[in-house]
């Protein structure tokens, strides 16, 4: 399929009406005016997701319903539909077998999915990951040569799946697709290597989804867009405000937006920061932001368990923290144990944590400083760039927030080592005086 179809199925499977066991052509019959037309009105019910409104959902009907018959006649022979993931194998009539399409939905507004987006930056393999996954092996077996398709987390999964699920897999294009982490690319070295020339990553110039992360597509490709802010990742806007040739391949393209290349650099720079933390760091704050996020970006899980999730990340990076203190958690019988030795060993344990934090917030300042830098080199006098630039200082700032967190951290375990060294000071000269 080309990249105007496949477009056309990451917006479609967004509606809860794609999933239902009729070819597209009959699924649009049913929302049809009696003049064979569709308008905001005629299309209210067909579950409308992805961000769109009705008005852009009946622009999408009428795109589709110009389509040449081998696209109409697709049939939804296989679907996995829950809160979390939105599959669906598209053939050309109800297949037991042979080639087809696979679609995967992009973020379904749950809680779990958006925590799972989050998670996705230090996991190897997210759960959600592994259920596209099984859709495939199992669900999809007895197909071959299948391309996968899906914007945002629905790109990711789909190149998640061509990596995985690489002998039933011929093509992927993924729009909008976040990257991966890079317990991923060195769990998964050798196939990704081997996949890669099967996978086309597809974004809008401006979009600010799809920086996310390490990339692991052979081919990149940059598209208009005449939307901005939150809608620079609109599924619909990358359909709408792009043009493709007869053959239905994408002819706007152009060099990603030098505010996107910023910010990609930007958290890149995060993330590889993250990644220097000792032991279970990463995994620590990474869960704690992805209940934040999911908490922001859902609304199914209540207040009182999201409030409760946030509670624990805090706990989680506490425990981590204490983690780095060596003998912290001893029984009071042995905390009281003297060893110069041993003491000795401890304080510089603490120290090289100390070292440690502060070498990551120095790290992160730089950050900061960079995208301050990145700020005062953009045109203020234009709409985009005024809108950019209030994102790049609100990051600014929490970045920052997290520099005077990490100074903290370090001025504590310094706090602790000489704590330590104090108390070693006090009963050596006791057993002096003895």
């Amino acid at each position: 399929m080309n990249d105007q179809e496949l477009l056309l199925l990451s917006n479609y499977v967004y509606m809860d009406a794609s999933t239902d066991p009729m070819t597209i052509r009959e699924s649009l019959d049913r929302f049809r005016n009696a003049d064979g037309t569709f308008d905001e009105k005629s299309v209210a019910g067909a579950g409308i997701g992805g961000g769109m409104d009705s008005r852009q959902a009946a622009d999408l009907f009428r795109r589709m319903d110009a389509m040449p018959d081998s696209f109409l006649d697709l049939y939804p022979s296989r679907v996995t539909d829950d809160p979390a993931l939105r599959g669906i194998c598209y053939t050309n009539g109800k297949a037991d077998g042979g080639t087809g399409t696979v679609v995967f939905r992009g973020t379904g507004g749950t809680y779990e999915a958006w925590n799972d987006n989050v998670t996705g930056e230090y996991l190897h393999a997210t759960n959600i990951q592994k259920q596209a996954a099984d859709f495939i092996n199992h669900d999809c077996m007895g197909f071959f040569d299948l391309t996968v398709t899906g914007h945002s987390k629905g790109g990711n999964l789909a190149m998640y799946t061509t990596v995985v699920c690489s002998a039933s897999i011929a093509a992927c294009v993924s729009f909008d697709g976040q990257g991966f982490s890079k317990a991923f690319l060195l769990a998964n070295r050798a196939l990704i290597e081997a996949a890669a020339g099967k996978i086309k990553s597809v974004s809008a110039y401006n979009d600010f989804v799809n920086i996310l992360l390490h990339s692991i597509a052979g081919e990149t490709i940059y598209a208009d867009n005449p939307a901005n802010g939150i809608d620079a990742h609109s599924s619909y806007y990358l359909l709408a405000g792009n043009d493709f040739d007869e053959n239905g391949n994408l002819i706007t393209t152009r060099e990603q937006g030098f505010a996107a290349r910023a910010l990609k650099e930007a958290l890149e720079e995060l993330t590889d920061t993250m990644d220097l933390l000792p032991e279970e760091g990463n995994r620590a704050v990474s869960s704690l932001l992805g209940a934040y996020v999911a908490a922001m970006m859902s609304e199914d899980m209540g207040e009182q368990y999201e409030k409760q999730q946030i509670i624990t990340g805090y706990r989680e990076i506490g425990d981590y923290l204490l983690s780095l203190v060596p003998g912290c958690r001893m029984k009071g019988t042995e905390a009281a144990m003297i060893h110069t030795l041993q003491k000795e060993l401890v304080t510089n344990d603490l120290t090289k944590a100390a070292e440690t934090f502060a070498y990551a917030g120095g790290r992160m300042r730089a950050i900061s400083g960079r995208i301050g830098e990145y700020r005062n080199s953009m045109d203020p006098t234009g709409q985009m760039e005024y809108y950019v630039n209030l994102q790049l200082q609100a990051l600014q700032e929490k970045i920052d927030q997290r520099v005077q967190f990490m100074d903290a951290y370090a001025g504590t375990l310094d706090r602790v080592s000489n704590l330590y060294m104090m108390r070693e000071q006090e009963v050596s000269a006791m057993i002096t005086g003895v």
